[in-house]
C-alpha cells in the first residue's frame, strides 16, 4: 500500500486494521502449530492427546486406529416412544428369525442381497448388510399383512410367506434375476 507523504501513517494503519480485523482473527496463532482438522475429529497437540471423557457438547474419544487422533460424539438420551419401543422389541424377534433361517435360504438371500445392492447403491457407499435388508423387508411385510411383529417367531411367521419369492412379492420388490429355484427356497 502506497500513501502520500502528507498522510499520517498511524491513521492509515488504524483504518486498514479496522477494515481487515475479521480476516486477521481467522489467521492461525503463530505461537502454536495449526491443528489438522478432519471431518470427524482433530489431531491434537501432544499435551491434549490423552484427554477423554464427557463434555457439555458430547463425549470426547481417542482413536485406537490412528495415533493422536480425537473425535467427539454427541451424547443423547433415547426418548421412549411407543413406536420406538415397538421397534426394539420387534427387532429382537426379527433377528431371532434371521438366525433361525435355513442355510439354503441364506445362500439365496446372499445372492439376492448382492444383486439388489448393485442395482440400488453406488459401490463406494457403506454397504447395507444382509440382515439390514432382511429386517427392512420383514417390517414392510408385517405392515402390509397387518401382522404384529412382537409375536413374530419361526413358528409364528408371517401368514402366506413361506419362500423368498413370497417375501419379495408381498413387499413389492423386484427379483433381480433370481432363478425359480432360488425364489422357491423355503425361509425355515
Amino acid at each position: 500500500m502506497v500513501i502520500d507523504d502528507a498522510e499520517d501513517l498511524e491513521a492509515v494503519y488504524s483504518a486498514w486494521w479496522d477494515e481487515h480485523l475479521e480476516e486477521i482473527l481467522q489467521y492461525p496463532d503463530p505461537r502454536f502449530r495449526a491443528l489438522r482438522i478432519y471431518r470427524r475429529g482433530v489431531e491434537p497437540h501432544v499435551f491434549f492427546q490423552y484427554l477423554v471423557g464427557k463434555t457439555e457438547s458430547g463425549v470426547l474419544y481417542r482413536s485406537h486406529s490412528r495415533k493422536r487422533f480425537m473425535y467427539i460424539r454427541s451424547s443423547f438420551e433415547h426418548e421412549h416412544t411407543e413406536q420406538g419401543d415397538y421397534f426394539y422389541t420387534a427387532q429382537k424377534r426379527v433377528h431371532g428369525c434371521w438366525s433361525a433361517a435355513a442355510v439354503d435360504f441364506r445362500q439365496a438371500w446372499e445372492i439376492y442381497h448382492l444383486r439388489w445392492f448393485d442395482a440400488n447403491y453406488r459401490k463406494r457407499w457403506k454397504i447395507v448388510r444382509q440382515h439390514n435388508l432382511w429386517s427392512k423387508l420383514v417390517f414392510r411385510a408385517g405392515g402390509i399383512l397387518g401382522f404384529d411383529l412382537e409375536e413374530l417367531s419361526p413358528d409364528n411367521w408371517l401368514p402366506g410367506v413361506e419362500t423368498l419369492g413370497d417375501l419379495l412379492e408381498v413387499c413389492g420388490m423386484g427379483v433381480y434375476g433370481l432363478s425359480e429355484e432360488e425364489l422357491n427356497v423355503r425361509i425355515f
